[in-house]
């Protein structure tokens, strides 16, 4: 009887101790900082998250971006520069692959996205250009180019 009372008890223990694990956003664009909160880990130095392609193993070879929790039961990592595609965040124990807990997410690009008009469909000569744009990817090398039509991307082709 005693030892029931001990599994069950630990038991009861484990479920209320489970490890949370969540973004703060379903979906990012390529580029920006996927935020990963956490709660309820063990709080031991070796505890760590990892970033998975959906359906991937566990295996090492599979982490696409990992960080320790630094001993926090409660708290925050960002992973930068994750290419497109659908991920996991999982959170591990111990230095483990065991999952503790998971959360699913995408990254897509953007510049696929990405819309750009001008308010007019035609201009007078010396009359400036109004250029509208929307979904871009947000880096301060992003650049907007006006080319003759049927031209190539050349630098050479640009008009403005």
């Amino acid at each position: 009887m005693f030892k029931k009372i001990i599994l069950v008890s630990l038991l009861f223990l484990s479920i209320v101790q489970a490890a949370i694990v969540n973004t703060n956003k379903a979906q990012y664009n390529v580029g920006e900082a996927v935020v990963v909160n956490y709660s309820n880990m063990e709080g031991h130095a070796k505890d760590w998250i990892g970033i998975y392609p959906v359906g991937s193993s566990n295996a090492w070879a599979n982490v696409v971006a990992w960080k320790w929790s630094s001993g926090q039961v409660n708290g925050q990592k960002s992973f930068n520069n994750l290419p497109a595609g659908n991920y996991e965040v999982r959170v591990f124990f111990r230095n483990s692959y065991k999952v503790e807990a998971r959360d699913g997410f995408r990254v897509t690009n953007a510049a696929a996205n990405a819309k750009v008009n001008t308010n007019k469909a035609q201009y007078n000569v010396g009359e400036a250009v109004v250029v509208n744009y929307s979904n871009m990817e947000g880096h301060a090398k992003d650049w907007i180019g006006i080319y003759p039509v049927g031209s190539s991307n050349a630098w050479a082709n640009v008009v403005a």
